[in-house]
């Protein structure tokens, strides 16, 4: 669990409004630069509070949970040889 708040409010701008899910709160990303193909992942806590699990460096794409997983076990299937 994260210390600190972690629920956001609606971002409200002239044209648009960011709802707390459209949000990110905190984001951890893992990078691991090498001859071949690098490794770009990470988890995101949205402003609603939800946590999403990702792979990508310039489109970041959700790893998908399977039935019962946590992000955190989603990322660690998809980053293990």
């Amino acid at each position: 669990m994260l210390a600190g708040r972690t629920r956001r409010d609606p971002i409200d701008l002239r044209y648009k409004t960011f709802e707390p899910l459209q949000q990110v709160a905190h984001r951890l990303e893992l990078k691991r630069n090498g001859w071949g193909r690098g490794v770009h992942a990470g988890i995101d806590v949205r402003g609603d509070g939800s946590v999403e699990a990702w792979t990508g460096r310039l489109r970041r794409r959700l790893i998908p949970q399977e039935p019962g997983e946590s992000p955190y076990s989603a990322l660690r299937r998809t980053l293990e040889p």
